[in-house]
C-alpha cells in the first residue's frame, strides 16, 4: 500500500498534469453534480452503468456482495423532477446467493433501451455454492413503474467462471427490440476461435437467437488471441453493430463493423488505428471499449490512455479516422477503458478509471470548422476525483455513460474509501458511488 502522503502528492500532482495537458480545454459550461446513489462497495456498485434517451431512467450494476453473498442486483433509478430515486432492484428468478453480475472490468455490460423501459444484464447463477458453468443474460421490461423479468437468454457453457465475467458486454437497439452480445471467452476459455457475438431479437414479447457473428479469419492461429466481441455497441435502428477486438499483438488489434441488409448480417469493415504500429505493445488494446451514434455513423473506440473516433463517409462507402482523443493527457492510466456517445455522436465521454492516481470523467465535442471543413474535438473534464463532493478517488471514471440527449451523464465509481455505506448486514464498509451531473 502506498503511503499517504506520498499518494496525496502524486495524486495532487496528477491533477495538475491532466488539467494543463488536455488542449482546447472549454471552461463553460460546467457540468454540475445534481445527485448521486451510493451502495456498499462490497457489492461492486457502480462498475457499470446506463442511461436512456432522455435522461430520466439510469441503471447501475452491483455485482455481487463479498460481505454476505447477496445475489448480482441491477439498480434502477428514475428522475423525480429535481431529485432521483430508486425505483428497483432487479435479480433474477433463478438466482441465489453468490451469483455474480456486470464485470468488474468490462464497459458496457449492462444496457438500456432508448426509452428506459426494457433493461438486459448478465448474471451467472450459482448452484448451491458451487462455480457457475453457465452464463445467463436476463431480460427485464418495465410496464409503468412495475418491472418484471420477461426472458432468459443462455449463452454457451463457459468452464473458467472468473474470466467469463470479464469477457461479456451487451448493447440494445433504441426500441429494445434487437440486442447483441459478446462473449470474448469463447465456449471453453482459452479457446477464443469460438469467441463469437451472439445477434438476439425479440417478437411478441419473446427473444429468439438469429445469428452468431463469428470472429473473422477464425482458422489463422495468430489472431487466437483477439478476444474477438470484448465490447459490442449497437445503431439506434439495431442494423449496426461494431464489435471490438483487443490483442496482444498491436497489428491484430482491430474493430469490425457488422451490417444487417435484408435480414442477412454480414462484415462491413474492419477499423484500425492509423498509429497502429507502434512498436510497444502495451500502448493498444483498441476495441477495449466501444460505442455507436444513433446512426451508426460514429463510432467511438477505446484503446489503453486515448480513443479513436471513426466517421462513416456513405457516398464513398468507407470508414475514416476522424480524430484521436487523449492522446496528449500525459498521465493517461485507464483513459479509454469506459466511454460512451449521445445520440448525435457529437458528444463523447470517457473514463479514465479505475486503478489510477486519480480518476476522472472528460467530455469531448464535436465541432465543424468551416474554413478547414474538417471536424474538429474539444475537451471538458466534467468530473475529477480530486476534486468530487466526497473527496479524492483514484476509480472514479470506471463506468460512464452518456444520454442520448447529452444533457445528463453518469460517472461511476465502485470503492470511494471517502464514504462509509452499510452492507446487508449493517456492517459498514467503502461506498460504490454513481454521480450524475448536469449542465446549469
Amino acid at each position: 500500500m502506498k503511503h499517504q502522503a506520498h499518494y496525496f502528492i502524486r495524486s495532487f500532482t496528477i491533477f495538475i498534469i491532466l488539467l494543463a495537458a488536455v488542449t482546447q480545454v472549454h471552461a463553460a459550461p460546467v457540468w454540475k453534480v445534481v445527485d448521486k446513489f451510493t451502495k456498499n462497495a462490497g457489492t461492486l456498485f457502480a462498475e457499470d452503468v446506463a442511461i436512456s434517451r432522455d435522461g430520466n431512467t439510469a441503471i447501475a450494476g452491483a455485482g455481487f456482495d463479498f460481505f454476505s453473498k447477496t445475489t448480482a442486483e441491477i439498480h434502477v433509478y428514475v428522475r423525480a423532477g429535481k431529485i432521483w430515486v430508486q425505483q428497483a432492484k432487479l435479480t433474477a428468478h433463478d438466482d441465489k446467493t453468490g451469483s455474480r453480475g456486470a464485470s468488474f472490468w468490462d464497459d458496457n455490460t449492462i444496457a438500456i433501451s432508448a426509452d428506459g423501459n426494457t433493461v438486459i444484464a448478465p448474471i451467472a447463477v450459482d448452484s448451491n455454492g458451487k462455480v457457475p458453468k453457465a452464463v445467463a443474460i436476463y431480460v427485464f421490461v418495465r410496464n409503468g413503474t412495475q418491472w418484471t423479468e420477461q426472458q432468459k437468454l443462455t449463452l454457451p457453457v463457459i468452464t473458467d467462471f472468473d474470466q467469463t465475467f470479464r469477457s461479456i458486454s451487451i448493447a440494445v437497439s433504441d426500441d429494445g427490440n434487437t440486442a447483441v452480445i459478446g462473449n470474448s471467452s469463447g465456449i471453453n476459455w482459452g479457446a477464443s476461435k469460438n469467441s463469437a457475438a451472439y445477434i438476439f431479437v425479440r417478437s411478441n414479447k419473446h427473444w429468439a437467437l438469429k445469428t452468431r457473428l463469428n470472429r473473422p479469419n477464425s482458422n489463422n492461429s495468430k489472431i487466437s488471441v483477439s478476444n474477438f466481441a470484448q465490447s459490442v455497441a449497437i445503431s439506434g435502428d439495431g442494423n449496426r453493430v461494431l464489435i471490438g477486438s483487443p490483442a496482444t499483438q498491436v497489428y491484430l488489434t482491430s474493430a469490425y463493423v457488422y451490417q444487417q441488409i435484408k435480414g442477412v448480417w454480414k462484415m462491413a469493415a474492419v477499423l484500425q488505428p492509423l498509429d497502429k504500429g507502434t512498436p510497444d505493445p502495451d500502448l493498444h488494446v483498441f476495441g477495449r471499449s466501444a460505442a455507436l451514434s444513433k446512426s451508426g455513423d460514429t463510432a467511438l473506440i477505446g484503446d489503453k490512455g486515448s480513443a479513436y473516433v471513426f466517421q462513416f463517409k456513405p457516398q464513398q462507402a468507407v470508414w475514416v479516422q476522424e480524430a484521436k482523443l487523449g492522446s496528449n493527457i500525459l498521465e493517461r492510466g485507464r483513459f479509454g477503458f469506459s466511454l460512451d456517445l449521445d445520440d448525435s455522436g457529437n458528444n463523447a465521454v470517457i473514463g479514465s478509471g479505475p486503478n489510477v492516481p486519480i480518476g476522472s470523467a472528460f467530455l469531448y465535442t464535436r465541432h465543424y470548422n468551416p474554413a478547414s471543413k474538417q471536424n474538429t474535438w474539444s475537451a471538458q473534464m466534467v468530473i475529477n476525483g480530486a476534486t468530487t463532493p466526497d473527496g479524492k478517488s483514484n476509480d472514479l471514471g470506471a463506468a460512464v455513460a452518456i444520454s442520448g440527449n447529452a444533457k445528463t451523464i453518469l460517472v461511476g465509481e465502485f470503492a470511494d474509501s471517502s464514504l462509509s455505506c452499510p452492507n446487508d448486514k449493517g456492517e459498514k464498509g467503502v461506498c460504490g458511488v454513481v454521480y450524475v451531473l448536469q449542465k446549469p
